[in-house]
């Protein structure tokens, strides 16, 4: 393998300072505490066919992190009330041109980079690694620390980077994005002791937690999490983990959608109670805790919607299913609650978690996917590069997590989950048992008006529900 390595920035200066959010706080926490072992890492990967020019490509991501230059922090949580990120005025760009090895696995690179760990109190915990296959194919991989960068924004920063490339790594042309300092600023003005107050209302206090896997362990999901996804390209979790998927047809998938905009709630609010159901069935509970990633980009922020850095938040949501009561009602209900909740999501989840008197009230977690603009991220550039993205790739700490998603007009509900070297999830039934009861529970949710949620079935089938693994 030879290599060619490049730099770009120059020497250190501090730029600005800016206080971390709720869930850099707790990612920057898992870092330390993690004994080397992160899973918090992000990675794109794309193929690019075609007479690519490396040097204007490297150019082009200099030029894009320039725009963003929060993608340049680094984090320090020693020595100040509260942990900040630290913006130097530049900073090297990791960047390598690399040489495929003949007859190695393709995924080889991009998973040694995955894997390998970040240094969060240095600047700019992302590199890029080019793999160039022959002079007319390669593939970049993009891996950075989840703590500066959400799923939302990495293809948007990408929009911006062909775009840079196209002008021959010029940007400006592009309008000015707008301060990631201003998202900053509207976290520092919220009513943080009234939103509390509110989640202490919600969550009650003593909530029993709820966890799915027998190898929960206290502390195991304390922190926030940074899995939100990109939906137009093929996900795969990161090392340790492992994934299942079922889906619902087209046909399905049209009558949910329909159903959903009838009763005034989101495919991701119904897809929220199937799982509820399921997991009420799995723990033996009516009333169940899960995480829940959220956007974190308040609309009243100008210019947040083409931001990029890190936003997303997790919370808890509780869900007391009452197995007599009409099921559809339950989910406008569950719906009402996630809205009511919108204005108070950007508090972390630790401090959440207190008002409830629990430190681990959860160890599952929901991420519906989206992808900002709704394209696929396949674009030719002027020159004659098609850009196509391959995979998109991120772990969690959390035993399982489910990953809904609209792919093709068909509802694709992916479980990802933790194994151990032997190949052990500690959870009560296999995985794929799991994706398939929400996804029945989903075809069944439109045959649910003046339906008691009782009769609408488990979601599992014969054998499904036996706490077999």
């Amino acid at each position: 393998m030879t290599q060619d390595t490049a730099a770009a920035g120059g020497a250190p200066g501090i730029a600005d300072i800016l206080a971390g959010t709720p869930l850099q706080e707790g990612l920057l926490a898992l870092h330390r505490t993690g004994g080397g072992s992160d899973p918090y890492h992000i990675q794109c990967v794309f193929r690019m066919d075609g007479p690519l020019d490396a040097d204007l490509l490297r150019r082009s991501v200099v030029a894009a992190v320039d725009r963003h230059p929060n993608l340049r922090a680094a984090f320090v949580d020693r020595g100040v009330p509260h942990p900040v990120q630290v913006i130097p005025v530049s900073a090297p760009l990791d960047w390598e041109v690399v040489d495929a090895v003949p007859g190695a696995a393709d995924p080889a690179v991009a998973a040694a980079e995955f894997r390998r760990p970040f240094d969060l109190s240095a600047p700019s915990p992302m590199r890029f690694r080019l793999l160039r296959r022959s002079a007319t194919r390669h593939e970049l991989i993009f891996t950075a620390h989840h703590i500066i960068i959400d799923g939302w924004s990495a293809p948007l920063f990408f929009r911006e980077v062909m775009e840079i490339y196209e002008a021959d790594g010029d940007a400006s042309h592009l309008p000015a994005p707008a301060p990631y300092r201003a998202y900053i600023a509207w976290l520092a003005e919220r009513s943080r002791d009234r939103s509390l107050a509110r989640w202490r209302e919600r969550l009650g206090e003593g909530t029993t937690p709820c966890h799915l896997s027998a190898a929960a362990a206290p502390g195991d999901a304390a922190s926030g999490d940074s899995t939100d996804r990109t939906g137009s390209t093929d996900r795969t979790p990161g090392p340790g983990h492992a994934t299942v998927e079922a889906a619902l047809g087209t046909a399905a998938t049209r009558v949910l959608t329909d159903w959903c905009r009838a009763h005034r709630v989101t495919v991701s609010t119904a897809t929220l109670f199937a799982w509820a159901v399921v997991l009420g069935v799995l723990t033996d509970r009516d009333d169940v805790v899960t995480g829940t990633v959220v956007s974190g980009r308040p609309p009243e922020v100008p210019g947040i919607g083409s931001m990029v850095g890190m936003f997303i938040n997790t919370v808890p949501v509780r869900v007391r299913l009452r197995p007599g009561d009409d099921a559809a009602s339950q989910v406008e209900a569950l719906h009402r609650d996630v809205t009511e909740m919108r204005e108070h999501e950007y508090v972390g989840l630790a401090d959440i978690q207190r008002q409830a008197g629990q430190r681990d009230l959860f160890d599952t977690l929901v991420v519906y996917q989206n992808t900002p603009g709704g394209d696929d991220g396949v674009r030719t550039t002027s020159q004659g590069v098609r850009v196509t993205p391959l995979r998109t790739a991120d772990s969690t700490h959390y035993p399982f997590t489910l990953v809904p998603a609209v792919v093709d007009g068909r509802l694709t509900v992916r479980g990802e989950y933790r194994e151990d070297h032997a190949g052990r999830t500690g959870l009560p039934v296999r995985p794929e048992r799991i994706v398939r009861a929400v996804t029945a529970l989903l075809e069944a949710l439109p045959l649910s008006d003046g339906t008691a949620l009782a009769r609408l079935g488990t979601g599992f089938g014969a054998g499904d529900g036996d706490g077999g693994g």
